[in-house]
Order: structure tokens, then C-alpha cells, then sequence
């Protein structure tokens, strides 16, 4: 099993439509990768290890297939 993750930076100036991105952007890849996507999550970033500091990125996404070739 291989993960691809796809991870975007956080900012003061991002904006990142949490509903958007779970009710039109996650099922348009699932759609897209069909029976190849054995697995999909989504991190948000809440914090960062440094008090009062933005999360490092404001989301994670992690893709699992089967292997390489599948991906």
C-alpha cells in the first residue's frame, strides 16, 4: 500500500472552504480514481507546536492505493 499526500500551506491571508473542499472537491477525486482509491482522509490543521503560531498547513489530504502503478 502506498500513500500520496497532498498538503496544503497554511498562511495569514489563506482562506481554505472546509465545506467546499468535503462536499464537491473529495468526491470529484473519488470519482475520478474510482476502484484505484482504496483509502481517503482529511487532516485539518488547528494549531502548530509554537503557541499563538498558525498549523503549518491548513489541510491534509492522504490518498492509499494499492501500489505505484495503481496511483
Amino acid at each position: 500500500m502506498i500513500k500520496v499526500s497532498v498538503m496544503y500551506p497554511n498562511g495569514k491571508d489563506v482562506q481554505f472552504d472546509v465545506a467546499y473542499y468535503k462536499n464537491s472537491h473529495l468526491p470529484m477525486i473519488v470519482n475520478a480514481l474510482g476502484d484505484a482509491l482504496k483509502n481517503l482522509e482529511l487532516d485539518l490543521g488547528i494549531g502548530s507546536r509554537v503557541p499563538g503560531e498558525l498549523a503549518p498547513y491548513v489541510a491534509i489530504e492522504h490518498l492509499k492505493f494499492d501500489d505505484v502503478a495503481s496511483f
